[in-house]
C-alpha cells in the first residue's frame, strides 16, 4: 500500500476523533516494519491530556484471552484438564452455590456454561445490568484485588441455561477460570499471567495495576453515553486499572506488536492447546 493510503487511513481515524470520540493509538506493522503509527484523542479529557505512543489503555473484556491463555498454559503443562467438572476442581468457597455439577473448564472458556453473571448482558435475561459502574456502588472497586472478591455478586445466582446448550456471553466464568488455574497451580492469578502470558509474549509495559498506586502513561476510560447522563463519564477505578479474573491490561502499542511477532514465532507450540477448546462439541 502506498503511502498515500496509510495517509487516508490517519485521516480516517481523525474523523473518528472528531465524530465518534475515538481516543486510541493505531499501529499496523508487517514483520518489523511499522507501516502505520498514529495516535488519536485525549489520554484524559478532563485534563486535556494527548494520547502518544507511551499511553496505555485498559482493555476491559478483550483481556479475557490472557486468562484463556493462562489455563491453556496450565493444560500443556499437564497441571489441568479442559474437561473437568470445575466441582471436582474448586472448593464450594470458591465458586457459586448454584453451580452445576456438570460445568467444565471447557464450558466457561467458551461461554457455553449458563451460569448466571454478575454483569449480565442480554437484556431478555433476568439479572440484566444496564449500568456496569452501579455494580460499583455498594461494592467499591479498590477493594477488588483477587478472584475470590468478585465471588459474592454470583454466588447465588441461577443458571440462565444448561451447560453445553449454547452461547451465553458470560464474565463470571472467567473470573471462575482464574480461580480454577489458581487453584491448580497454587499461584495468585495476575502474578501468573504475568509471568506465563505477558512475559514470553514481550510484553514489559503491560500489568496488573493497584488502585491505590499511581502509574504513568494510563489513559482515562470513559463510558459510552447513556440518556440521563453526560457524554463522557469516567469509568470506575476498577475498570481503568485492576481486575483478578477479568483483568484489566494496560498495554501501548509497541506491547501490541511485539506480542503479534511472538505469538507468530510461538503459534506452533500452543496450537495444538488451542485447537482443544476451538473444536467443535455437544454439551
Amino acid at each position: 500500500m502506498s503511502d498515500d493510503t496509510w495517509a487516508m487511513v490517519a485521516a480516517g481515524l481523525d474523523a473518528l476523533v472528531r465524530d465518534r470520540h475515538l481516543s486510541g493509538i493505531a499501529l499496523i506493522t508487517q514483520g518489523d516494519r511499522v507501516l502505520l503509527e498514529s495516535c488519536h484523542g485525549l489520554a484524559d479529557r478532563a485534563a486535556g491530556t494527548p494520547v502518544t505512543p507511551a499511553t496505555r489503555f485498559g482493555l476491559a473484556s478483550m483481556c479475557k484471552m490472557f486468562t484463556a491463555l493462562a489455563a491453556l498454559d496450565a493444560v500443556r503443562r499437564g497441571e489441568l484438564a479442559l474437561h473437568r467438572p470445575v466441582v471436582d476442581l474448586l472448593p464450594a468457597s470458591r465458586r457459586p452455590s448454584t453451580l452445576p455439577a456438570e460445568v467444565t473448564v471447557h464450558h466457561l472458556l467458551t461461554h457455553t456454561s449458563g451460569i448466571g453473571d454478575y454483569a449480565e448482558e442480554d437484556e431478555e435475561v433476568p439479572g440484566f445490568v444496564e449500568d456496569y459502574a452501579a455494580l460499583w456502588h455498594d461494592l467499591p472497586s479498590h477493594r477488588m484485588e483477587r478472584v475470590d472478591d468478585f465471588l459474592p455478586p454470583y454466588r447465588d445466582l441461577p443458571p440462565v441455561a444448561p451447560a453445553g446448550a449454547g452461547f451465553h456471553y458470560c464474565n463470571s466464568g472467567y473470573l471462575l477460570v482464574g480461580a480454577v488455574v489458581e487453584e491448580v497451580t497454587g499461584r495468585g492469578f495476575t502474578a501468573l499471567v504475568t509471568e506465563r502470558v505477558l512475559g514470553p509474549a514481550g510484553m514489559a509495559d503491560s500489568g496488573y495495576f493497584r488502585l491505590d498506586a499511581p502509574e504513568p502513561d494510563l489513559a482515562t476510560g470513559y463510558h459510552r453515553a447513556l440518556r440521563h447522563r453526560p457524554r463522557h463519564r469516567p469509568l470506575p477505578a476498577g475498570d481503568r486499572l485492576r481486575r483478578a479474573g477479568r483483568p484489566r491490561v494496560a498495554r501501548p502499542d509497541a506491547d501490541a506488536a511485539r506480542a503479534g511477532v511472538r505469538r507468530r514465532r510461538d503459534g506452533v507450540r500452543r496450537l495444538r492447546a488451542t485447537r482443544r477448546v476451538v473444536r467443535p462439541r455437544r454439551g
